[in-house]
């Protein structure tokens, strides 16, 4: 298997303690910055902040993607039937439930701690979805699309377009 070194200046804020402490030292134990020292090796055994039982599986228990809550919220999505099979297939979530509605589209109700990635998931099903609750998620989704409509309403840049044959000539 391959071995990367990660830079922990580049991990996300908040990631998970025990990965980023790992990543803060290269093979022989060496800090990458030796101000920000969190773990290391003494020459006998890794010495600092380690989180040595650390499980990622624990971790993130109920999350919807990398991004962690605090509090537990349910979610309700309502999808259309052109797109219901497809969402009936797929396990996105531990806690989803999949009911059918009267049109032949599908209802997902999940429990999740942190909605960040729901917003993308969602927008990525476009006019297929539509968010029921919570209010705050039916809110965030629909200031997504109302900024990606406006960029469709203004002209494009006046920075001209590459062409694939070559630069394009003043």
């Amino acid at each position: 298997l391959p071995i990367y070194q990660l830079q922990p200046h580049r991990l996300p804020e908040g990631w998970p303690p025990g990965i980023s402490h790992r990543a803060s030292a290269d093979l022989q134990g060496r800090p990458f910055d030796p101000q920000r020292k969190l773990i290391y090796w003494n020459g006998k055994a890794w010495t600092g902040a380690d989180v040595p039982d650390f499980k990622i599986d624990d971790y993130f228990q109920g999350q919807f993607g990398i991004w962690r809550g605090t509090q537990s919220m349910k979610v309700v999505v309502d999808f259309d039937a052109k797109v219901a099979d497809l969402v009936r297939s797929r396990k996105v979530h531990t806690t989803q439930r999949i009911s059918s509605l009267p049109d032949g589209g599908v209802r997902l109700t999940m429990t999740v701690g942190e909605l960040t990635e729901v917003i993308s998931w969602v927008l990525g099903f476009g006019e297929t979805a539509r968010v029921v609750e919570p209010a705050d998620l039916v809110e965030r989704v629909r200031a997504e699309l109302e900024q990606a409509l406006a960029n469709y309403t203004r002209p494009p840049s006046s920075m001209p377009i590459p062409s694939s044959r070559g630069p394009v000539s003043a």
